[in-house]
């Protein structure tokens, strides 16, 4: 089954994907900042952050809201963080893109729901510079589900813990060995769980591929947008988190990895 029998199929579906991933965007951020002030992600309607007032139905469509609403909330007139926005497009973005390269497929599926998790560590990690463990649960969770609808989930489920424990392996070690040396903490707990997640799907290579990619982001994001923190906030001091880098990497993996790898070998003559 495709979506590509027509050019009408295939604008059609691709619109109707766009505004999912835009909704998508829209719930994942809420759901991370509910998460961290402790409020509940069932219960309770979407509010300002600053004035706490309930917000109408055109405060909540994704991106045209926060358009016509100037940036700003209209009840209090706080300047509104562009997160949310962000999220929305970068997810209606990366559904259509995932859907363009997968078609209509289990693996379409799977990756989605994988951006879906991506987004949301990238979100909590940029607000607090935490990394829930709930969404690397779900990711988990998510993995061994798919496994289970796999021609061989035995093989799949051993290829998948390597994927996982390889790469974060070194790097967990990497982060003892050099707190112990240098008294200070190098990489996060978050970053290092993230990363054996994204190693459940892409299998070590692939996964190797996204921690290069990820450290690239990251020297390229932390030179741009400097410090966002210098302590006096309760924050970590430092610039811009990882987690936000390895979520686009791993992005990144989905839609090119294939073809990056392919590259590299070819040039090796691997």
């Amino acid at each position: 089954m495709t979506i590509f029998n027509s050019v009408f199929t295939t604008v059609y579906s691709l619109v109707i994907v766009g505004i999912l991933g835009a909704c998508m965007g829209s719930f994942i951020c809420c759901l991370s900042w509910r998460m961290l002030n402790g409020e509940s992600v069932i219960n309770g309607r979407s509010h300002c952050d600053s004035c706490g007032h309930t917000l109408s139905v055109r405060d909540l469509v994704p991106i045209v809201g926060f358009v016509l609403n100037k940036g700003k909330c209209r009840y209090c007139g706080e300047k509104l963080s562009p997160i949310m926005p962000v999220s929305e497009a970068i997810c209606a973005v990366s559904f259509v893109l995932i859907t363009l390269k997968y078609d209509l497929s289990l693996t379409l599926i799977e990756y989605l729901c994988l951006a879906c998790i991506l987004l949301g560590c990238a979100c909590a990690d940029y607000m607090e510079y935490i990394i829930p463990d709930g969404y690397i649960l779900a990711a988990v969770i998510l993995r061994l589900i798919f496994i289970c609808f796999s021609g061989d989930a035995a093989e799949q489920l051993i290829l998948s813990f390597i994927g996982g424990s390889s790469v974060s392996a070194v790097m967990l070690i990497m982060a003892v060995v050099g707190e112990k040396l240098l008294k200070k903490r190098m990489i996060g707990g978050g970053d290092i769980k993230l990363l054996f997640a994204t190693g459940l799907y892409f299998g070590w290579i692939a996964n190797l591929l996204c921690l290069m990619i990820s450290c690239i982001t990251g020297i390229v994001f932390g030179l741009t947008t400097g410090k966002r923190s210098d302590g006096t906030d309760g924050k970590p001091v430092g610039a811009f988190p990882w987690g936000p880098s390895i979520s686009l990497s791993a992005l990144t993996v989905i839609l090119v990895g294939d073809k990056i790898i392919a590259w590299y070998m070819n040039i090796w003559g691997i």
